[in-house]
């Protein structure tokens, strides 16, 4: 089966056919042959045959390949906003407040449960303030750099390629692998993972690593200030007993404004834990899948529709794989140019898209058209004219609750019990700053009750 090694004559020889050895692996195809290739060799050649079942790659993985079409330098450079139309958005604005709030506190009972008057005290503080500066640099950073956008009117190096991705309207191109169009940055994100308002922007290929690193320092500088705070408190409320019993520590003694200020700077933390950690939880789980939260759906709708044979998510490569592409850089950027992936055999760049299209065309063949019969004024308010059960069961999701007026034609996607999800019919448009028309898709949630089925 194999092909027999010549007998080395030389040492150098010897040397060469090993390090060739080591760095080669080997493909079979159809007729039962096999070729022993370089790493190189082996993704051309699975790039160029990626249409074809036949083939076998030992490794599993076909890397992305490196098609330049100039689009990289653009998701580089291309910010949005600039650091100050980032931050100050009431979500920037209230992560910053909150981490000042619990640095003043803590610094502020560290001194008097633990004075600084030996090395340990010191660097209990000095890693508390560390985490203090490791969550507000982050934050920055993560809001300002983004997820990296694709260009507007992208589209592949081949012309035949552009059949298997999807078209965006609004941004006039073709969306990139794992790119998504967000709604509230106006623009097609790459790897969009979601939109935080507390970053004022999406999380997505760029910033994914900065996101987490993040969350990280505020989980864990929030434990550590809750383990500060919570020994203060206890001593405070203790004080008869360590005024009566305890002559080796100085008591604590705090003011009542002092004493709400440090019960309020310890919910704080408290919540903080709960729901940020939570999140990094889900984080790193998506991160060692490779999985973003919207490819977790595209992936539950593909397991849970019809098919020939089981869907292959084409971007797991293996817990190792996944985690050092996105977190173990210096910088905090991930690996790779947000465009093309490295994928698992037999998948191709175009698996996950091609199944999105697929998707897609399934919700516009069970879609159906209503007609608006009620005003519906949008808002998650709104809803309550209606009655406490329908402004109650609203979508858990920060989708819009869209304006409709009577008359208007809608195509309804999703339903639940109370509300319909759609795209309004007529088109509107508008005139950019370069003269160009843009077409403007109005969707979001409205209540059932306001629409009728034609």
């Amino acid at each position: 089966m194999f092909q027999k090694e010549d007998k080395c004559n030389n040492l150098n020889d010897h040397m060469a056919l090993k390090h060739r050895k080591a760095n080669s692996h080997e493909i079979e195809t159809s007729n039962g042959t096999y070729m022993n290739l370089s790493v190189a060799e082996c993704n051309l050649y699975l790039l160029q045959n990626q249409i074809n079942d036949d083939l076998f790659f030992t490794d599993q993985i076909i890397e992305s390949p490196d098609w330049d079409d100039g689009s990289d330098c653009d998701i580089k450079r291309d910010l949005g906003k600039t650091m100050f139309r980032r931050l100050f958005h009431w979500g920037p604005l209230t992560a910053i407040c909150i981490t000042l709030i619990i640095g003043v506190a803590v610094t502020y009972v560290h001194l008097q449960w633990w004075p600084l008057t030996t090395v340990a005290s010191f660097l209990d503080l000095s890693l508390f303030l560390l985490f203090n500066y490791l969550t507000l640099i982050n934050l920055s950073k993560s809001s300002f750099f983004g997820p990296g956008y694709a260009p507007y009117n992208w589209k592949p190096p081949k012309k035949e390629d552009e059949s298997r991705l999807q078209y965006c309207r609004i941004c006039d191109g073709f969306k990139l692998p794992r790119a998504h169009h967000c709604s509230k940055c106006g623009r097609c994100v790459c790897k969009m993972d979601h939109h935080c308002p507390w970053i004022n922007n999406c999380v997505g290929h760029r910033n994914h690593a900065l996101f987490v690193r993040f969350l990280a320092s505020a989980t864990l500088g929030c434990i550590h200030a809750a383990i500060i705070l919570s020994s203060t408190l206890y001593r405070f409320l203790s004080r008869v007993w360590y005024f009566s019993y305890d002559d080796n520590n100085e008591l604590i003694i705090l003011s009542l404004y002092s004493f709400i200020f440090i019960i309020f700077a310890f919910g704080l933390s408290l919540g903080v834990v709960i729901s940020v950690g939570f999140l990094l939880g889900l984080q790193i789980r998506g991160i060692i899948r490779n999985r973003t939260c919207i490819e977790d759906y595209i992936v539950d709708k593909a397991n849970a529709r019809e098919r020939n044979s089981e869907f292959i998510y084409p971007y797991d490569l293996g817990w190792r794989r996944n985690i050092s592409d996105v977190l173990l850089t210096w910088d905090g950027i991930p690996k790779g140019n947000g465009i093309w992936w490295p994928v698992r055999y037999p998948t191709t760049q175009f698996t996950l898209s091609e199944e999105q299209l697929l998707q897609k065309k399934y919700k516009r063949e069970n879609a159906h058209e209503v007609e608006i019969i009620q005003n519906f004024s949008g808002g998650y308010c709104s809803s309550l004219k209606f009655g406490i059960c329908i402004w109650f069961c609203q979508p858990w999701s920060d989708e819009t609750r869209q304006l409709v007026k009577v008359g208007e034609h809608w195509m309804v996607t999703r339903i639940t019990k109370h509300w319909f999800y759609g795209t309004l019919l007529d088109e509107k448009k508008t005139t950019t700053e370069l003269g160009k028309e843009k077409i403007i898709v109005v969707r979001g949630w409205f209540p059932r009750i306001c629409a009728r089925r034609l």
